[in-house]
């Protein structure tokens, strides 16, 4: 469908006297391995020259239109006012499976719960703005320096950072699929964090804190917040460190030592914290790929409700895990953990 909508005479796909082919490209918790049931799948259209918001925005309409004519796709909505231009849409997955069927195949539908399947639709517009290229990862991980520092000066001097930008210093271009792929590495690296990383997703989620838009959390915080915390005490290969040791010590840490006006996050060069030289009100959590000083978290004004939760669900685990121990509450069951994901705690 991109070829269709972007063909070869389209202003799109020219660039340097070259002949751009787009392509779509999934990324997000589908990809990284920490989905949900409720999470969306994210797709971005990639190889277009989108040298400005105001071509993106005409490209997000063209693909919107043509997208709106599919009988496949539901309740389709382009928002180009958002930070990042979106078309936010669902799939009928029951239509979808009914016109892949070959003849004499049968299937049962899927519950009207799962039949439709959310998507949201970016453009990655980092062909035009001279971003690393995702593929070349090293520049995210161990031995990146950032460009706002020079080369006489250490990494992590984080008073540089927060001298120079607060907590509203912006994001301009699309970092979905490079964010993937280090989540991904990650993942893959450091021992327990993805059952940790999906269980506070889901923590989150449930207690309404998990949109940004919202002032929540974005799953990219998330896992960037207990990277940081495993960074500070060399977690990431411990072979004692089981997840709920993790999730135990992340919580308490978060609840009870971690001073949000004093401190911010860097995981660059395997970092973690930094001292703010003045206070701070919200999360402030530096995007370790993006050299426009992204804070990740800089929607996240529920940041003492975040806390908060945090503080609760802990000081909860810790109760019913003597309880437990103790076998003073035979209603205990062996999932400690439903006790604070499975019911929204006021």
């Amino acid at each position: 469908m991109c070829e269709k909508v972007f063909h070869p005479n389209s202003e799109f796909t020219k660039y340097n006297g070259t002949r751009l082919v787009p392509k779509l490209k999934q990324f997000g918790s589908m990809i990284t391995g920490l989905a949900l049931e409720t999470s969306d799948m994210d797709l971005a259209v990639t190889n277009l020259n989108l040298p400005d918001r105001d071509t993106m925005i005409q490209g997000l309409e063209l693909l919107s239109d043509e997208l709106k004519s599919d009988s496949l796709i539901k309740n389709l909505h382009a928002i180009t006012t958002a930070a990042i231009p979106v078309i936010k849409a669902e799939v009928d997955l029951n239509q979808l499976r009914r016109e892949s069927l070959k003849e004499g195949e049968e299937f049962e539908d899927l519950p009207e719960s799962l039949m439709l399947l959310k998507i949201d639709i970016t453009f990655d517009d980092n062909l035009e703005s001279g971003k690393y290229d995702v593929d070349d990862f090293y520049h995210y991980i161990s031995g990146f320096t950032s460009p706002h520092m020079s080369l006489t000066q250490q990494p992590h001097n984080h008073s540089y950072y927060s001298a120079h930008y607060g907590s509203h210093f912006q994001q301009k271009s699309h970092q979905g699929l490079a964010s993937c792929k280090l989540i991904k590495h990650y993942v893959e690296k450091y021992r327990c964090l993805k059952e940790v990383a999906i269980v506070m997703k889901q923590f989150l989620a449930k207690m309404g804190l998990n949109q940004p838009y919202l002032g929540g959390l974005s799953s990219y915080s998330t896992v960037l917040l207990i990277v940081a915390y495993m960074n500070r005490w060399s977690l990431q290969i411990s072979r004692t460190l089981s997840p709920a040791r993790l999730l135990m010590g992340f919580l308490d840490y978060f609840s009870y030592y971690f001073k949000v006006e004093l401190q911010g996050i860097d995981v660059t060069n395997g970092g973690s914290f930094f001292d703010h030289p003045i206070p701070e009100t919200n999360f402030v959590i530096l995007d370790p790929i993006n050299d426009q000083d992204n804070n990740t978290s800089k929607n996240s004004y529920m940041t003492r409700q975040i806390l908060q939760s945090f503080r609760m669900a802990f000081n909860t685990l810790k109760q019913y895990k003597a309880q437990y121990i103790n076998q003073m509450n035979p209603n205990i069951t062996d999932n400690l953990l439903s006790v604070i994901l499975e019911t929204k705690t006021q």
